[in-house]
């Protein structure tokens, strides 16, 4: 693990606390827990066949050595699948299981979240193991209270250690505090989707991002009258103040910032899934003295001042749909719309003084920020739920940033291409991105085979009754003397099998509040630098949304395009 912490140039008094995962070719067996909604909304526009498609094709991206949970949840929680261990013969049993899933009627949430304990492994000492939590609703039946059901979660957490949650919206009507609130407390990812295009992507990106885990239980320590700028989860625990990450894939990084003097302490604990062991490292502020600590510390300085404006823009929003030109709010709202505009002149001179990857992601985000708060009106009903959700991609540096299901028709004679919300993994690995992509071109390619069309026959036992099963074989499965197109070549990864023991093991046979952050000292890059709006930071109550990050060099994986992203540097 890189751990570094330096001073912010413009702003001395702020440290940038950076966590960087090494690049790794070596998977991680993991466990897989799926929880999906299966009330009766998610049979409109064929949300859960979409679902069960895209959940057909991430089986042939898990190996003998990973486990798989499936969960329904509609008036009550079924357990369909627990534990099993995705061997080629198993995959027809589950690949069944999966087909009889049907929806249903109420959405019962917080009995998921108690029978997701009965699949989950207590040992995950040598496994990564993480939740997929799908739903398109509120909760409406059971425990319905958003915090009665952030506390089930997170004693599901406390119990579990290691594991992991990363949650999907689909559509624009479910909890999107709720389910990012679960995903920040969860050390996972937040994504919206709104058809099976986007259904594909983020699973295949939850499932890269699993197999390339090489860190997890992840908390930095800092004093405890710390002012920070942060969107990962902060608790406070013996006169220190710990901030929650969870999980850093392989080249993947966790930045946010510090009010801290140089030579001040910083503390990071982790466990190691190479070592099998907890390790602490202990650091010391430094100053930034290259160039690119001093360009990544201008960078995500900057960063968390775009975050503090899109929170403000969707706190107004929401609060006020139509406003009279001659009130308060009005007034507001131009401060607001020109504090935009300053920051969106400001990241072109930054990028020239401080270069980046990340200026081109921070002034898009801005001009997605600006159209919608000066056009919404005329905008589509899923734009405040897509802001948000970029908000908090943006913040954490994970997950896929959502497209708009209308992105053509936000408004009456379309959107300029350049301002339409699209999906976007600029936070995502090439892994990640090579998961995603596979899964999106095998559920698009076969969309019109039924759904067991998707076993992949590898056993003999398969080969002996290939007569009989050969409907089941999807249309581009070749013949044993070839070389199964859906599964990853095994020369990417060296694996190595888990060894656990206990009754929950697997088999043997497998912050602070509100704060300002004064950009006054970047007068020297603009003479007309706006006064920076209060930032929100903390633990997500206060926060709205955001983005994520990871650099990364699969060189092994040569068919990515990579030069949009964060990380392809």
């Amino acid at each position: 693990m890189n751990f570094q912490a330096y001073t912010v140039p413009s702003h001395p008094e702020w440290a940038c606390i950076h966590l960087h995962a090494p690049p790794s070719e070596e998977r991680t067996p993991i466990h897989l827990v799926c929880i999906i909604d299966t009330s009766s909304s998610m049979e409109t526009d064929n949300k859960l066949i979409n679902v069960k498609h895209s959940l057909q094709f991430l089986l042939n991206l898990l190996t003998p050595l990973d486990y798989l949970s499936i969960i329904t949840f509609s008036d009550k929680a079924k357990t369909i699948i627990s534990q099993s261990l995705v061997t080629s013969v198993e995959k027809h049993h589950i690949l069944t299981r999966i087909s009889f899933i049907t929806h249903e009627t109420v959405t019962n949430l917080s009995s998921a979240m108690v029978e997701a304990r009965s699949c989950l492994f207590k040992d995950t000492s040598t496994i990564k193991q993480g939740i997929l939590l799908l739903t398109d609703g509120h909760a409406n039946t059971g425990i319905v209270h958003p915090d009665d059901i952030c506390i089930i979660t997170n004693k599901t957490l406390d119990l579990y250690k290691g594991t992991s949650i990363s949650c999907i919206g689909y559509g624009t009507d479910h909890n999107i505090n709720l389910l990012q609130q679960i995903a920040v407390d969860g050390g996972g990812a937040y994504y919206v989707v709104n058809n099976v295009d986007h259904v594909a992507s983020v699973f295949g990106d939850i499932l890269g991002g699993l197999v390339s885990c090489s860190y997890q239980q992840i908390s930095v320590s800092v004093p405890e009258n710390t002012e920070l700028q942060t969107r990962y989860s902060v608790h406070s625990s013996s006169n220190r103040l710990e901030i929650c990450i969870g999980d850093l894939p392989a080249d993947m990084d966790a930045i946010f910032l510090a009010k801290l003097s140089p030579q001040q302490s910083v503390t990071l604990k982790f466990y190691d899934l190479k070592l099998h062991d907890f390790v602490i490292m202990e650091i010391l502020i430094k100053p930034s003295d290259t160039p690119e600590l001093k360009n990544n510390a201008m960078a995500h300085y900057i960063r968390y001042q775009v975050l503090s404006l899109i929170d403000q823009v969707l706190k107004f929003t929401k609060k006020n749909t139509e406003v009279d030109p001659e009130s308060v709010s009005h007034l507001k709202q131009k401060q607001l719309l020109k504090t935009i505009n300053d920051y969106i002149q400001i990241i072109p001179t930054c990028s020239e003084s401080y270069p980046h990857l990340l200026w081109d992601i921070l002034k898009r985000e801005l001009e997605y920020c600006k159209y919608y708060f000066e056009n919404k009106k005329d905008c589509c009903e899923d734009w405040q739920s897509l802001m948000s959700q970029h908000n908090l991609c943006l913040g954490l540096m994970k997950g896929i940033s959502s497209g708009s299901s209308q992105s053509q028709d936000i408004i009456p004679g379309g959107l300029p291409p350049c301002l339409a919300p699209t999906t976007s993994s600029d936070f995502s690995s090439p892994l990640q991105r090579q998961f995603s992509n596979k899964i999106q071109q095998d559920v698009l390619s076969q969309s019109n085979i039924y759904f067991k069309n998707a076993v992949q026959i590898n056993t003999q036992e398969d080969f002996d009754e290939k007569d009989e099963i050969k409907s089941f074989a999807p249309l581009s499965a070749t013949s044993a003397s070839q070389p199964n197109p859906y599964l990853l070549p095994s020369h990417l990864f060296t694996f190595s099998s888990p060894v656990l023991s206990s009754s929950s093991s697997p088999p043997s046979s497998s912050s602070s509040s509100s704060s300002l952050l004064s950009p006054s000292s970047l007068q020297l890059l603009t003479p007309n630098l706006p006064p920076l709006i209060p930032m929100a930071s903390g633990s997500y109550d206060t926060l709205p949304t955001l983005f994520s990050s990871i650099s990364g060099s699969y060189d092994t994986v040569p068919s990515l395009q990579r030069h949009n992203s964060y990380y392809n540097k």
